[in-house]
Order: C-alpha cells, then sequence, then structure tokens
C-alpha cells in the first residue's frame, strides 16, 4: 500500500502528516509506504492508493484512481489514525 501526504509545496504539512500516517498505519498493523509530496508532483497516474490532503487543495488534485481522505487538522494523531483506519477498514 503507498500513500501520499499531499501539501502545496511537499515540505511542511505533508511530512507533518506522513509521520503521524506512519505512526498510525504501526498502530494499526496496516503494512504501508508514506510518502509526504507537493501537489505538482501528484498527476492522474499516481501510484498512490491513499492520499491524505488538506481541505484547501482537495479540490485541486487529479488523482485518477487514488482514494483522497480529507483531513482538517494536520498535528492531529487521533484524526489521522481514525481516518486511516475508516479508509484501510
Amino acid at each position: 500500500m503507498r500513500i501520499y501526504c499531499v501539501c502545496g509545496a511537499g515540505i511542511g504539512t505533508s511530512v507533518i502528516m506522513a509521520r503521524l500516517a506512519e505512526r498510525a498505519l504501526a498502530e494499526l498493523e496496516i503494512q504501508g509506504t508514506v510518502q509526504a509530496v507537493a501537489l505538482g508532483d501528484i498527476d492522474s497516474s499516481s501510484p498512490a492508493q491513499l492520499i491524505l490532503a488538506t481541505e484547501d487543495i482537495v479540490s485541486s488534485l487529479h488523482t485518477g484512481r487514488s482514494q483522497v481522505v480529507v483531513i482538517k487538522t494536520v498535528t492531529d494523531f487521533t484524526e489521522i489514525r481514525e481516518a486511516l483506519a475508516q479508509a484501510l477498514g
């Protein structure tokens, strides 16, 4: 499983989400690769199965077949863990 955490530049918000997502996957005992990515690096041929993104950039994502999960508070570990648990089911 490949998960992208997306923000405008790929070096701030996405890195925070990626670290918390890695921790959440470990707690949920789900194997996967998490990567922080800039919005401009996402295209319709994205190999990620899941994309975590903030509300302000979701409408700019052209994700193809990737499932998109909106994260409201990027520093909220519980929100990210619950979002991953629900999305990965």
